[in-house]
């Protein structure tokens, strides 16, 4: 398929992840003392036993290669933050797709995002490269699988989802919103996120849902 063609198909899909207003949603700065895990290397002192099972296998294999990486606990709707050398910086809640399944149906790739029900709107679990990409209106974000379109963005404001307010709730039980990609507040996304991923990318692990970590471990995240 030409790259013309196929950058128009992930475009297409992506239209409705690119409303963002960045930097506009009003979020407040995410540097409360909360947010900074420990200062631990490959340590989440306020993360899941999965998650900590994750960075343990990830110092051990020193599988993130010496680049920063990012870790999705999907089930508690957090990201999780690193430098290359495993120091924590921060972490944030985050909206992510409104299924649970791990894996994307591949049948939804050009099907439009109005036809995709919500059982098929995933954020996929795996490791993943990412690199710093602009979507259609110049604005940054951070692409984890660019052939089915999911990045990590600035939160993006859809017309009757809230998300904003759906990221500072309280529980985790109503980040399940987007169509998967992964929407961190504006502040996170401009002073955590960007800094740290735009010189050379990272890696971003996102944990399943369907199965253990233990799983994915197994299999090296791939």
């Amino acid at each position: 398929m030409p790259l013309r063609e196929m950058f128009a198909i992930r475009l297409f899909r992506y239209v409705p992840c690119l409303a963002v207003l960045a930097f506009a949603c009003g979020i407040s700065p995410a540097f409360c003392a909360e947010n900074h895990p420990d200062t631990t290397h490959f340590g989440a002192s306020n993360g899941s036993a999965a998650v900590k099972k994750a960075l343990a296998w990830i110092n051990a294999t020193n599988d993130n290669k010496k680049l920063p990486f990012a870790l999705i606990d999907k089930s508690n709707a957090k990201i999780f933050i690193f430098h290359a050398n495993g120091m924590p910086v921060a972490s944030e809640p985050v909206l992510l797709g409104a299924s649970k399944l791990d894996n994307i149906n591949p049948n939804t790739l050009n099907a439009k995002l109005r036809d995709i029900t919500a059982e098929d709107r995933v954020t996929p679990a795996g490791r993943y490269r990412a690199r710093t990409g602009r979507d259609l209106h110049g604005r940054e974000l951070l692409w984890i699988d660019y052939d089915y379109a999911i990045a990590i963005h600035p939160v993006a404001p859809v017309p009757g989802q809230q998300r904003a307010v759906r990221l500072q709730s309280p529980t985790p039980e109503d980040n399940r919103i987007t169509w998967g990609c992964i929407n961190a507040s504006a502040s996170f996304y401009k002073t955590v996120i960007s800094p740290l991923f735009r010189p050379k990318g990272g890696i971003v692990y996102v944990l399943p849902e369907e199965k253990t970590v233990d799983d994915y471990i197994d299999k090296g995240f791939r």
